[in-house]
């Protein structure tokens, strides 16, 4: 192609090109379920064309015309993840993230060229009730029943989230197993098996004189990784050392020695298939944040689907349905660590709330909502008697049990 801006990519029946082929494996049976790498490496080419601005015009354009690729995969993927080999879980989720930032791309890009049709396609489908089988309304007809609905949208949030904590559980566990048959390889006392993993790994590295932070490196996705083959070799080096020095010299100094070196090595093991998890897991709220952020700022409008109300109850859903699921609290999985994760996905999701809560109080002075609930909260009037509401203009919404 050497016009972007005017070309366009060339026939598959008459020349094939390397997308074309990857846009073949995406439409196969299940590739996510069946081989999450690759899907996550051909979700995440998808995406650089689209973001490029060199290539974006054209593979923005046949995605559009020939294949109707975004709409198509976000209803091809389902919102939840069964796999149960965490490394498996980390792939889909990355698969996940590369997709949605291209919906978010293509929803804006949709948006900015006017192309209501097609915007409106992937808008009212992420906030339709991934119950329904069709997009005729976003909820239900019904004032109140939207409440029990869950949009398409916070379907993937709590799928994502849902995945991240079942691996991490699944990873904890297996992490129990191994450092308890450490322990009992190497006869550890009790206090020593139940000391923090700080504690026990300041106290190994400080025995063998070793600096563990010096193996960590980025791998191929950006996640900072201890080097287990540096491992390996900062501590064959750490026993030569102490060896040369004689601090080796009795059995029972080499079998802590060499304890030591074992809990390391578990240890770090299981540290990376944990950050590897966590870095997954925030990319996939990275690549929801851009969707969701797009729906509620520019490509709000194109949710013509039950006019005014029901983008006043999405608002509504959207908001409540964040904030019921980022505020879960898990105690199972609330290590030190793991609530520093969790302050990490808040602060991450705060501007997210922000512009919910905000669409929320621009659908509701555009009903009146506010001005209704301010007199509902007023003095009482006379004679002690409450000051009688005025009625809304148009919400559905249950106004006064939200003031309680």
């Amino acid at each position: 192609v050497s016009r972007p801006a005017a070309d366009d990519l060339p026939d598959p029946a008459q020349r094939a090109t390397v997308l074309h082929t990857v846009l073949d494996l995406l439409r196969g049976d299940s590739l996510l379920a069946r081989q999450p790498r690759l899907a996550e490496r051909c979700y995440h080419l998808v995406h650089r064309l689209c973001a490029d601005p060199v290539t974006s015009d054209v593979a923005l354009r046949y995605l559009r015309a020939r294949e109707t690729f975004v709409s198509t995969q976000l209803r091809a993927v389902p919102a939840a993840i069964t796999t149960d080999r965490p490394r498996a879980t980390s792939a889909e989720l990355h698969a996940r993230a590369w997709l949605w930032r291209t919906a978010a791309l293509e929803l804006h890009s949709l948006v900015l060229q006017d192309s209501r049709p097609r915007a409106k396609l992937i808008a009212e489908w992420l906030v339709a009730d991934a119950a329904q089988t069709d997009d005729a309304d976003v909820f239900t007809s019904r004032p109140s029943a939207f409440l029990d609905a869950q949009m398409h949208l916070l379907a993937l949030f709590s799928g994502v989230r849902q995945a991240y904590r079942d691996a991490m559980a699944t990873l904890q566990h297996q992490r129990r197993e191994a450092e308890a048959d450490s322990a009992d390889a190497d006869a550890m006392d009790a206090e020593d098996i139940v000391k923090s993993d700080d504690v026990a790994t300041a106290e190994d590295a400080a025995l063998l004189g070793v600096d563990i932070s010096s193996c960590v490196a980025p791998n191929a996705r950006g996640c900072a990784l201890y080097d287990l083959a540096a491992l390996a070799a900062l501590l064959r080096q750490a026993e030569r050392t102490l060896d040369a020095a004689g601090a080796l010299g009795s059995a029972a100094a080499r079998q802590r020695a060499h304890a030591a070196m074992r809990r390391l090595t578990v240890r770090c093991y299981f540290a990376n298939q944990e950050r590897e998890l966590f870095f997954a897991y925030a990319s996939a709220l990275r690549g929801w944040k851009e969707m969701a952020e797009i729906v509620v700022t520019s490509a709000w409008d194109r949710v013509e689907a039950g006019g005014r109300a029901a983008r006043e109850r999405t608002a509504f859903q959207l908001l409540r349905g964040l904030v019921q699921t980022v505020s879960e609290h898990d105690a199972a999985l609330m290590s030190p660590e793991d609530e520093t994760r969790h302050a990490e996905v808040l602060t991450a999701l705060a501007s997210t709330l922000t512009l919910f809560s905000e669409r929320l109080s621009l659908e509701w002075t555009r009903a009146g909502v506010l001005t209704r609930a301010s007199l509902a909260a007023a003095k009482p009037g006379a004679a002690g008697h409450a000051r009688a509401l005025p009625p809304a203009t148009e919400s559905q919404l249950p106004v006064e049990p939200l003031l309680d």
